[in-house]
């Protein structure tokens, strides 16, 4: 996922959704305003948290 979007043919979704992840991370304990939609407001989130996890298991193919 995160090198579709660090690739620099990716749709402008994806380079937005790295931006916001980017703003996210940086915030540390401060103000984060999100992005107005359409038919909502900014809502403003205090000390956001951001967690990221992966996760690989490859499973071993038994021949038999």
């Amino acid at each position: 996922m995160f090198a579709r979007l660090a690739d620099p043919k990716a749709s402008q979704h994806d380079k937005d959704i790295n931006a916001n992840l980017r703003e996210l991370w940086g915030v540390n304990w401060g103000r984060y305003d999100s992005d107005a939609g359409a038919n909502e407001a900014s809502v403003a989130i205090m000390a956001p948290a951001l967690s990221v996890l992966g996760m690989n298991h490859r499973a071993k193919r038994e021949i038999g």
